[in-house]
């Protein structure tokens, strides 16, 4: 299984503006964790919604998923 960001949200164009190192890895965690659960085949897509939440000082706090649903084209 790998992941790979297939379309950035309009608003980015560059993904390391989008995610960090460790948002990254737990952005595949959580997609590896849906695969276990529903035991997806290598062709399976899935888009992911997600937010970075903030903190109250304002910097970056953790990856929280708003939605996942199926990919389809």
């Amino acid at each position: 299984m790998y992941a790979e960001f297939m379309r950035l949200p309009r608003c980015v164009d560059d993904l390391t503006k989008l995610c960090n190192n460790h948002e990254s890895v737990s952005l595949y965690q959580y997609i590896k964790q849906l695969d276990l659960e529903n035991k997806l085949d290598d062709n399976f897509a899935i888009d992911i919604e997600f937010k970075i939440t903030e903190t109250e000082d304002g910097s970056r706090g953790k990856l929280a998923i708003k939605q996942a649903r199926p990919w389809v084209d």
